[in-house]
């Protein structure tokens, strides 16, 4: 969930892929694909194409399956972090995206989803880093429109040149139209 405060370097690309489980007392949701292309247009902006993933939505009601929305944006790097480790001036990178109805019947909003996110990062310590989002989005569920901030903090660990891991909280005020706050951990390699 939580955003780098890195862009990707000045002419490289770079293509993130994923896969998500979601469950609650009633329903399981699997998104497949989760494909983020990050274009490096200019040194410290960066363009942000997210496709389609397929999602899969199992109810007591039945099971359902398509695409979702596709997202597109833009990233800047504000600043660089202060030299040295620690809680000094952090690396800054704002992100501005627009989710729009392009998904199948069942997963799409009927209307364009703007977002907002400030990225701070900090490198602790040796192989220690930081990273915290501040979001703000206009959503659409169902087609009811409503305003939802979100934040997050993420902290990891390089074990090596090639493995990382992370641990990682967050949470969205509200959590959906006319529902309460919800807050998540998660942790990876």
């Amino acid at each position: 969930f939580t955003e780098s405060s890195e862009t990707v370097p000045y002419k490289h690309t770079q293509v993130e892929v994923g896969y998500t489980a979601t469950h609650t007392d009633t329903t399981t949701l699997h998104t497949l694909g989760e494909v983020l292309i990050r274009i490096g247009v200019k040194p410290k902006t960066e363009l942000r194409l997210g496709f389609n993933s397929i999602a899969f939505l199992n109810t007591p009601g039945g099971n359902t399956s398509g695409f979702q929305d596709f997202t597109f944006g833009a990233k800047w790097k504000w600043c660089e972090a202060a030299k040295g480790y620690g809680l000094h001036r952090p690396q800054v990178a704002l992100i501005t995206a627009l989710t729009v109805p392009s998904g199948s019947s069942v997963f799409h909003e009927h209307n364009a989803q703007p977002l907002v996110k400030l990225c701070l990062g900090w490198e602790l310590a040796p192989k220690w880093e930081m990273g915290v989002n501040f979001n703000y989005s206009n959503v659409s569920q169902s087609g009811d429109r409503f305003d939802q901030f979100a934040s997050s903090v993420t902290f990891g660990y390089t074990w090596s040149k090639h493995i990382s891991t992370f641990y990682e909280i967050f949470g969205f005020i509200p959590g959906g139209y006319q529902m309460g706050n919800n807050t998540y951990v998660d942790t990876g390699v």
